[in-house]
């Protein structure tokens, strides 16, 4: 199950040359009220990041029990915190979807929640990362902590884009 993590892969890679792409033919401005393109970028960076964690979150969940105390509890402890982090995901996806207009009040809000919400993914993921730092070395903990660093990466990437449309006034 470790070892044949392939056509898994190769979807968080796509997934996330879909996000350079889209990043890169969609420049951000950070002159006046974020743009619909901006929003959009910012909503397909979360999507891809939510896509992540829900596979990961699922992947590392069906992972036989193993016999070794430190990495049974590390598994443990990933599970639960890449279920927060699908949460923070869905809670940032939804808020996306709900923005109110540019320059309100209430705009730079739901801005600070999805922020709040995707620094709390953020802890949770290095949470899990650092589960497996007292854990031998093997294909268990290579694989796990690949896929996690993976996430990880997708949500700096929608954090930075998030701020981005709270820096703008």
């Amino acid at each position: 199950m470790i070892m044949n993590n392939t056509k898994q892969m190769s979807t968080q890679f796509l997934l996330s040359l879909l996000f350079l792409f889209f990043f890169l033919s969609h420049p951000i401005s950070t002159i006046g009220a974020p743009s619909n393109d901006n929003i959009q970028a910012a909503k397909d960076a979360i999507s891809a990041g939510l896509t992540s964690a829900k596979n990961t979150a699922d992947y590392v969940s069906k992972i036989p029990h193993q016999p070794d105390p430190r990495t049974a509890d590390a598994l443990s402890s990933c599970t639960e915190v890449l279920g927060n982090v699908v949460d923070s995901f869905g809670d940032s996806l939804k808020q996306m979807k709900e923005l109110d207009a540019p320059g309100t009040p209430s705009f730079q809000l739901q801005i600070s929640n999805v922020l709040t919400w995707l620094s709390a993914a953020l802890t949770d993921e290095d949470t899990c990362i650092e589960g497996f730092k007292g854990v031998a070395e093997g294909p268990v903990k290579t694989d796990v902590s690949n896929r996690a660093q993976e996430v990880e990466k997708l949500t700096h990437n929608a954090l930075a884009l998030v701020n981005n449309l709270k820096a703008a006034p």
